[in-house]
C-alpha cells in the first residue's frame, strides 16, 4: 500500500505543477490548488472529496479548475481504495470536451487509471492506457499544451510505465522508465516521490545501498507529507531487518509529530507496525504489544507475518504469567485447583484468540467471495453484449460471402465461355472475335444484374420482405422482389436495366401490384414508406421489428 501511494501521489503532483503552469488565470488556479494539497497531504480525502464535488457542481466554474477537481478527487478516491468509484471519475473526466491546451488532464486521467488497474494486477487494460496517453501526446493538438506542462506530463508517464513494469515484477524495465524521469525544476514534494519510488525499486533489485542513499537524500526534502513518513518507515524496516533496532527506534522517534500529523490509515498502521517490531527488539514487549494492537484496529486485515509476531507476543506473555502465577500459587497453597483455573484460563484465552481471527478471515472470505460474484455477473454482460455483436457480424459477411460468390460465379462462367471460344479452333477467326464479343457483352449486362443480388441480400430488404409478405402473403417471389428494388430508391429507367426488362414492362408491373395490393397511393410510396418506418423501430431499440408496422 506504501507503493501505491507513492505511486498515487506523484501523478497527483505532476498534474498540480501542469495545471499552474498554463492556467491563465493563475493566482486563484493556484489558491485553489494549494487547498486540494492541504487536504490530501493531511490525509483528509473525505473533505477533498466534498471540496471537489462543490467546485464540479459549479455552473460558472472555469474549465481548468472543473478538471483539476476531478483529478484530484480521483485521487482522494484511490486512497480510500473506492476502485470503482476512481475509475468512473477519471473515465468522465477523459470524456469531457477540452481545449487543445488542457489536454494534459486527459493524460493525468490515463495515468491514474493505470494506477488502478495495477492496483487490480489487469495489465491488459493498464497497458491499453498508457498507450492512449502516448496517442495524446502524439497528436498535433498536443503542441498547444504549456511547454512546462508538456514536459511534467511526459516525466509523469515513465513514472507510469515504471509503476506498470514494477506490477509485472519487470524491475530492470521499471528502472529503465525511472531513470527517464526529468525532476528537473520540480518541488520538494515531486522529487521527494521520485526518489522514494527509486527506493523501493533498488530495495527490490537487491541494492540496499542505493536504496538507503535515495531515501535519506527524500529525506532531506523540504515538505512533510504521508510520502516523507513512507519513506522513514521503509528505512526503518531497512533497520529492523539488519537487527539495528535503535537505530530503528531513532528515526522513528525523529519523526513522530510527522506521523501524527498524518491521517492516513494505511500509512499510520505501517509506522505502528514498524514501531512495533523495533520495540520489541529492544525488549519492550508490553510497548510493542500495544503499538501492535493500535495497528490491527487501523488495519482493514492483518498480513500473516504481523499476525504471527503478536501471537508470539501474547503467547510469550501468556506464558510467562501462567509460571509466575503457578509459581506463587504453589509457594502459597500448593492447591491444584488454582493450576486447573489458570491452566483452564490459558485455554480459554487462546481459544478467543482463535475464534476471533477465525471470524475475521471468515468474514475477509465472504467479502470476497461476494467481490467476485460481483465481478462473474458484469463479465457475463460483457460477454452477451460481445457475442450479440459478433453474431451481427457474422451474418453480415456471410451476406458479402454469398454477393462475392455469385460474382465469382458469373465471371468464372464467362470466362469459361470465353476460354471454349478461344479453344475452338474449327471456327473460323471472325467468327470466334464475335462469339467472345458477345460473351463480354453478356458478362457486362451480369455485372450489371448482379446490382439486384446486392439490394435483395442486404438487411433492409430481407426485413423489408418479411413485413411485406406478413402484410400482403399472396405476393410472388418476383413481386416481391419488385418491392425490394422500388425500396432502395432506384428509378424505372434503373430497375429495367438491372432485371433486363423494359420500362414499360416495369410500369407494367407496379401498377400490377398497386391492384394487388390495394392501396390508391403510388406504389413507390407505399414501400418506402414501410422502410421508413423500419428504420425508425430500428434507431428506437437497436433493431428491425416488423411487428410494430403491421396493420
Amino acid at each position: 500500500m506504501k507503493k501505491k501511494i507513492l505511486a498515487t501521489t506523484a501523478i497527483f503532483f505532476l498534474c498540480l505543477l501542469r495545471c499552474l503552469g498554463s492556467n491563465p488565470d493563475y493566482k486563484e488556479t493556484r489558491a485553489l490548488g494549494a487547498r486540494f494539497v492541504r487536504l490530501f497531504e493531511g490525509g483528509d480525502c473525505i473533505s477533498l472529496i466534498k471540496t471537489c464535488d462543490s467546485v464540479i457542481s459549479k455552473a460558472d466554474a472555469a474549465e481548468s479548475h472543473k478538471l483539476m477537481a476531478l483529478d484530484f478527487k480521483g485521487r482522494a478516491q484511490m486512497a480510500l481504495r473506492r476502485y470503482d468509484e476512481t475509475i468512473a471519475t477519471l473515465k468522465y473526466a477523459l470524456s469531457l470536451p477540452k481545449a487543445d491546451s488542457l489536454l494534459y488532464w486527459d493524460v493525468g486521467a490515463c495515468i491514474g487509471l493505470n494506477d488502478i488497474y495495477c492496483t487490480l494486477n489487469d495489465f491488459e487494460d493498464a497497458e491499453e492506457i498508457l498507450n492512449k496517453a502516448e496517442s495524446i501526446i502524439m497528436n498535433p493538438r498536443w503542441k498547444k499544451v504549456h511547454p512546462i506542462s508538456a514536459n511534467n506530463k511526459r516525466s509523469a508517464l515513465y513514472g507510469a510505465k515504471s509503476i506498470l513494469k514494477k506490477a509485472q515484477n519487470n524491475i530492470p524495465g521499471a528502472m529503465t522508465e525511472w531513470m527517464k524521469t526529468d525532476t528537473t525544476g520540480n518541488s520538494s514534494s515531486v522529487k521527494l516521490i521520485w526518489l522514494g519510488h527509486g527506493g523501493a525499486l533498488h530495495l527490490l533489485a537487491g541494492d540496499t545501498l542505493s536504496a538507503i542513499r535515495l531515501y535519506n537524500e527524500g529525506l532531506r526534502q523540504n515538505t512533510l507529507n504521508p510520502n516523507k513518513l513512507i519513506i522513514v518507515v521503509n528505512l526503518a524496516e531497512i533497520m529492523n531487518n539488519r537487527g539495528d533496532f535503535k537505530g530503528a527506534l531513532k528515526i522513528l522517534g525523529e519523526h513522530r509529530a510527522l506521523a501524527e500529523s498524518i491521517h492516513d490509515p494505511a500509512v499510520q498502521k505501517d509506522y505502528l507496525l514498524t514501531l512495533s517490531v523495533a520495540l520489541r527488539g529492544v525488549g519492550k514487549e508490553s510497548e510493542a504489544l500495544a503499538y501492535m494492537q493500535d495497528a490491527m484496529i487501523l488495519s482493514d486485515s492483518v498480513a500473516k507475518s504481523d499476525r504471527s509476531d503478536l501471537n508470539g507476543i501474547l503467547a510469550g506473555k501468556a506464558n510467562r504469567e501462567q509460571l509466575e502465577n503457578v509459581e506463587k500459587d504453589l509457594d502459597k497453597t500448593r492447591d491444584i485447583w488454582h493450576v486447573t483455573i489458570i491452566v483452564t484460563a490459558t485455554l480459554l484465552s487462546v481459544l478467543g484468540l482463535w475464534i476471533i481471527m477465525l471470524l475475521r478471515n471468515r468474514r475477509k472470505s465472504q467479502n470476497r467471495i461476494n467481490d467476485l460474484e460481483e465481478n462473474i455477473s458484469s463479465f457475463d454482460s460483457s460477454h452477451t453484449a460481445k457475442l450479440l455483436e459478433l453474431e451481427e457480424q457474422i451474418e453480415s459477411h456471410s451476406t458479402q460471402l454469398c454477393k462475392a460468390t455469385l460474382r465469382i460465379a458469373k465471371i468464372d462462367s464467362g470466362l469459361r465461355e470465353i476460354q471454349k471460344e478461344i479453344d475452338n479452333t474449327h471456327k473460323p477467326s471472325e467468327e470466334r472475335v464475335a462469339a467472345i464479343r458477345l460473351s463480354l457483352i453478356e458478362m457486362g449486362r451480369e455485372a450489371k444484374s448482379i446490382k439486384r443480388y446486392d439490394i435483395l441480400l442486404n438487411k433492409e430488404s430481407k426485413m423489408l420482405r418479411e413485413t411485406i409478405s406478413i402484410r400482403h402473403p399472396d405476393l410472388t417471389k418476383a413481386e416481391l422482389d419488385m418491392c425490394c428494388l422500388i425500396a432502395a430508391g432506384l428509378t424505372n429507367g434503373e430497375i429495367a436495366e438491372i432485371t433486363q426488362r423494359s420500362i414499360r414492362t416495369i410500369e407494367a408491373i407496379k401498377y400490377s401490384l398497386r391492384k394487388k395490393i390495394n392501396i390508391t397511393e403510388s406504389t413507390d410510396s407505399y414501400i418506402r414508406e414501410i422502410l421508413r418506418t423500419l428504420k425508425e423501430n430500428k434507431q428506437t431499440d437497436g433493431t428491425f421489428r416488423h411487428k410494430n408496422v403491421i396493420t
